[in-house]
C-alpha cells in the first residue's frame, strides 16, 4: 500500500470550484471514516473523496489547524517536510510539503496555494488547496508533482463539522497509474483519523 499511496495526502477566496466526482467506489470504511475513489474521464488518474465528522469542533478551530502547515508532518500520511512559503494573508497561503516514498521512488514535493473560504449564510467553509507558481528550485533527490487540486467543503451540524474531501492529483515520475488507483485509499484514512484526535482531545 505505502509504495502507491506517498503522492496521495491531504489536501478556494472565489466560489470554489466545483469538483463532484461520480461512479465511486468504497475503498475504506473505518472508525467513521469512509474513502472513495472516483473514476475521472479522459484521467489516468482516480479521483479521491473521504467523508468524515469532527466532533464538537467549530470552524475557527479547523481553520487554524490547517493553517498551522509546521504541524503538517504529525498527522499526514508519509509527510517529512512542511513549511510556510508566504503567508498571502489571514486566509490564504502558499507553502512547501515533501512526502516520504519507499525506495526506489524518489520523494515527492509540493508548491500548494491554500485558501480558506467561509459562507456563512449556508454555515459552510471551503479549504482548497491547488498547485502554487513558485520560483524555488527544485532540491535534489525530489519530483515536485506537477498537477494537484484538492477541495474541503465542511458543513456545520449543530456541534459538529461534517468533512467532505476531494482530491485530484498526478504524482509526476514514472510511477503507474494503477499501481497509485489500487493504493490510494489508506494515506487518507491515517491522516484523517491522526487529523481527528489531535483536533478532539
Amino acid at each position: 500500500m505505502k509504495i502507491a499511496y506517498f503522492m496521495i495526502l491531504l489536501f478556494y477566496a472565489q466560489e470554489p470550484a466545483n469538483i463532484q466526482p461520480s461512479n465511486c467506489d468504497l475503498k475504506k470504511n473505518a472508525d467513521e471514516i469512509k474513502v472513495y475513489t472516483c473514476k475521472t474521464e479522459n484521467e489516468k488518474f482516480r479521483t479521491l473523496k473521504a467523508n468524515f465528522a469532527l466532533k464538537n469542533i467549530n470552524f475557527l478551530e479547523l481553520e487554524n489547524f490547517i493553517l498551522s502547515v509546521d504541524n503538517y508532518p504529525t498527522w499526514q500520511y508519509n509527510m517529512l517536510e512542511a513549511e510556510i512559503i508566504q503567508p498571502i494573508n489571514n486566509h490564504v497561503i502558499s507553502y512547501r510539503s515533501v512526502v516520504d516514498a519507499p525506495w526506489p521512488v524518489e520523494n515527492r514535493e509540493m508548491i500548494i496555494k491554500l485558501i480558506v473560504t467561509r459562507d456563512e449564510p449556508n454555515q459552510r467553509m471551503y479549504i482548497e488547496t491547488e498547485n502554487f507558481d513558485s520560483s524555488l528550485p527544485v532540491k535534489d533527490g525530489v519530483i515536485r508533482i506537477p498537477f494537484m487540486h484538492g477541495l474541503w467543503t465542511v458543513t456545520k451540524n449543530n456541534n459538529d463539522l461534517q468533512v467532505e474531501y476531494v482530491l485530484q492529483i498526478d504524482p509526476g515520475g514514472s510511477v503507474p497509474a494503477w499501481l497509485v488507483n489500487m493504493a490510494m485509499a489508506e494515506g487518507p484514512y491515517v491522516s484523517f483519523k491522526n487529523l481527528r484526535n489531535q483536533l478532539e482531545k
